[in-house]
């Protein structure tokens, strides 16, 4: 399930009008919820409010033999409301298929200035993010800043106990204490019909730009989206100035829009040419409570290929046990006649009727591996029960059993 503090990262990005799926970073989204979803391994129990619309707090117990934990505090300027987990919709809790949102018209700076008696009073939204991990003492921390309507500026902190060793210069000649940690901060913008980020780590001293170009409909320009599909093209190019290494990857996806009258259809081809990695992913909400996803990956030089299959399907409340069927799962068929000869038969389902949970599966043919997840509520608390099997391994087939309890008010 979506962590809570994520999920109010989000949905300061959406207060602001700052989309966060037209990056390149973004390009797998919808088949990686369906082919890369974690499944938890102890118990795992977190309990989380929302204090004030504008401060959060969360705190985590994780339970693997041995007791871990963490505490959050989170902090934004704009008020933010979410609700409870009693009553929260259960699609909005869980990662799933996800529909591209339109693109949008950025506008201009002047759109954000604010101005009484003859004074600039507007200010620039902010987020202040921190957790502290027990008893590592491992602190993260996020500070995002709205610099204009296009603009966002993310910097995140991990700081680490102990000390390691660096190179003193480039060239690897001689070595400094330094304390553990990193810093990653990127300035990242989105002209609708364009994104792109600057990043910069202080791990290795690693620079990068990413990128992506939408075809198409430009938002900035015309008033109306008539388009039932987009595609789009991007690329990621980053250097590390201490170990002198490198790395790029450009892939492409082409996306269904909500005006699209079938299925809705995600395909993505991402290219490694450096080391000669190939992925192909495929994924379509074939029901309104049924997606489906595959990826394939092949390498050019060793010949190497895996096959990753993913699914997912929601479960809808049955008005009794007698009455239960197939329908409750994929809902109802209907089939329509446009008086042209033309026959086509549509899946639909009943807005109404609240989701009791989702089932989620992937399987991977280089490993053997199965997991299994089933997330749903019970009263107020939001559950996740899932577990990987190695069938490859008849001595210790469950590699991993887990539940995770989480609760916010």
């Amino acid at each position: 399930m979506t962590p809570f503090m994520n999920t109010l990262q989000n949905l300061f990005l959406q207060t602001t009008s700052f989309p966060s799926n037209n990056t390149y970073n973004s390009l797998n989204v919808s088949p990686s919820s369906l082919l890369s979803f974690p499944t938890p391994t102890g118990l795992i129990v977190t309990l989380s409010s929302l204090a004030t619309p504008n401060f959060a707090t969360s705190y985590v117990l994780h339970s693997t033999g041995n007791l871990r934990g963490s505490i959050s505090y989170l902090y934004t300027t704009p008020s933010l409301k979410i609700a409870p987990s009693e009553t929260k919709e259960l699609r909005s809790c869980f990662e799933g298929y996800q529909i591209p949102s339109p693109l949008r018209n950025v506008g201009t700076r002047k759109d954000w200035e604010i101005w009484e008696k003859g004074e600039r009073v507007d200010t620039r939204d902010v987020l202040l993010y921190g957790m502290m991990k027990i008893p590592d003492g491992v602190i993260n921390g996020l500070y995002m800043r709205r610099l204009s309507p296009a603009r966002l500026l993310k910097i995140m902190a991990v700081s680490e106990a102990g000390m390691r060793t660096d190179p003193v210069d480039g060239n690897g000649v001689g070595t400094a204490k330094k304390p553990k940690g990193n810093v990653l901060s990127s300035i990242v913008t989105d002209r609708g019909k364009y994104s792109y980020e600057g990043l910069y780590s202080t791990a290795g001293g690693l620079v990068g730009l990413r990128g992506l170009w939408n075809f198409g409909w430009d938002p900035n320009v015309e008033e109306v989206e008539n388009q039932t599909g987009r595609l789009s093209i991007g690329g990621e190019v980053y250097y590390g100035i201490f170990n002198k290494s490198g790395g790029v990857s450009t892939g492409i996806r082409y996306s269904t829009l909500s005006s699209y009258p079938g299925p809705p259809q995600t395909m993505t081809l991402t290219v490694n040419p450096i080391i000669g990695h190939f992925t192909a992913t495929y994924a379509t909400k074939a029901t309104p409570a049924l997606s489906l996803a595959a990826q394939f990956d092949f390498n050019t030089y060793s010949y190497e290929s895996d096959l990753l299959l993913g699914a997912e399907l929601w479960k809808k409340p049955t008005r009794t046990e007698e009455d239960f069927s197939l329908t409750d799962f994929l809902g109802e068929t209907i089939i329509t006649d446009d008086g042209r000869g033309n026959v086509a038969a549509t899946a639909s389902h009943r807005d109404g009727e609240p989701y009791l949970g989702v089932l989620k599966a992937r399987w991977r043919q280089s490993t053997g591996h199965f997991g299994i997840l089933w997330e749903s509520r019970l009263k107020s608390l939001l559950l996740s029960v899932g577990t990987t099997i190695d069938f490859r391994n008849p001595d210790n087939k469950f590699r991993a059993l887990g539940l995770e309890v989480q609760y916010n008010s």
